[in-house]
């Protein structure tokens, strides 16, 4: 094919941070998070805030012959992808969450045949138009019917992000802004620097290259 055909390709990587990238207009794909050697895995990855748009597959979470562990896809949007906006192949504890995808006539939003035995987990995003799904091989031509009949995005919303007009960021009336969840909420209290959380695996510690994530507590 015509190469280079990915914008951000992650093949058996461990530990790392995707994010606040602008990919558009390539051949395949716009990111991957795979494992291509079934005797390799893919683990802890965090896709966020990205703007993906004109790829063929926009954001792709999986594997192919070894299997994607523990990858978070969170605060994404995603445009206008001829074969899926969204896509997931052989993966473990794989989230969605609070994602915007944007699908033209005719797309998937969301596209999962490979290792259909595999259960990625989304909930809490928007999604729009109404447009075609597809979980566990099966597909479903409408967003209500992919929801109920898979216990999928039972919280996320079919509706107009409301981009403002000639970019992919949100006007100031859109019904996208604060309509997500937390990532993860405290577990007990904590003592001065450490505060232990449900769910960390969305959060990095900067893996000694730069600064980790910091979590606010209060208003102050």
């Amino acid at each position: 094919g015509t190469f280079p055909n990915t914008g951000l390709y992650m093949d058996g990587a461990q530990d790392v941070v995707i994010e606040r990238n602008t990919i558009h207009d390539f051949t395949r794909y716009g990111i991957v998070i795979s494992a291509e050697d079934g005797t390799f895995q893919t683990d802890r990855i965090i896709v966020r805030f990205n703007v993906t748009y004109s790829n063929p597959v926009n954001i792709d979470c999986g594997g192919f012959n070894g299997r994607v562990l523990s990858a978070r896809c969170v605060h994404n949007t995603s445009y206008n992808a001829p074969i899926s906006t969204l896509f997931n192949a052989f993966g473990v504890d794989v989230i969605w969450k609070n994602n915007i995808s944007y699908a033209v006539s005719g797309q998937h939003h969301f596209t999962h045949y490979l290792s259909p035995t595999d259960s990625p987990q989304s909930n809490f995003n928007l999604f729009w138009p109404d447009a075609f799904f597809q979980y566990k091989g099966v597909e479903y031509f409408s967003f209500s019917s992919y929801k109920s009949s898979t216990g999928q995005d039972a919280n996320s919303l079919l509706t107009d992000p409301l981009f403002t007009p000639g970019a992919l960021t949100l006007q100031s009336t859109s019904p996208a802004i604060h309509s997500g969840t937390p990532l993860t909420r405290t577990s007990s209290a904590g003592s001065r620097t450490l505060l232990p959380v449900l769910a960390p695996h969305y959060f990095s510690n900067g893996y000694g290259l730069t600064a980790g994530d910091t979590i606010q507590v209060g208003t102050s």
